[in-house]
């Protein structure tokens, strides 16, 4: 009865990690495909997840070796694809940035108000006053 149990134990974590696996690949082609803005850290992360549940799998299952090495490899062409993406956006701010200090710092964005005007006023003449007054 043991063996049993133990054998029925592993096809549940066996069953887990496969359902992780679908549930991972769905969870990508949506943040990729799907109608929201694409975000690379999610990506990052939901593939960071699949591959973690692939090498479980594969370390349990050595015959789901061609359809997990699949899974593998196209995992990690998508991180080459969001390193890359990643590494070409902070390329992009920091150009923009060195062009817009060099807008910015140009005679363009220099304010030179006229000196402020100063009103002349008026002449007080002090008087001693008289201890009469």
């Amino acid at each position: 009865m043991g063996d049993n149990g133990e054998e029925d134990r592993r096809a549940r974590e066996r069953a887990a990690l496969v359902d992780g696996i679908r549930a991972q690949i769905r969870k990508i082609v949506a943040l990729v495909t799907g109608p929201s803005s694409f975000d690379t850290g999610a990506v990052r992360r939901a593939v960071t997840t699949l591959v973690s549940d692939a090498v479980a799998l594969k370390a349990q299952e050595p015959h789901a070796e061609d359809w997990l090495g699949d899974i593998l490899e196209g995992a990690r062409a998508v991180l080459d694809l969001v390193d890359r993406a990643e590494g070409d956006i902070i390329g992009t701010a920091r150009q923009a940035r060195r062009e817009l200090e060099e807008i910015v710092s140009g005679p363009g964005f220099r304010f030179t108000a006229p000196p402020p005007r100063i009103e002349q006023e008026e002449e007080v003449r002090w008087a001693p006053q008289s201890a009469a007054e």
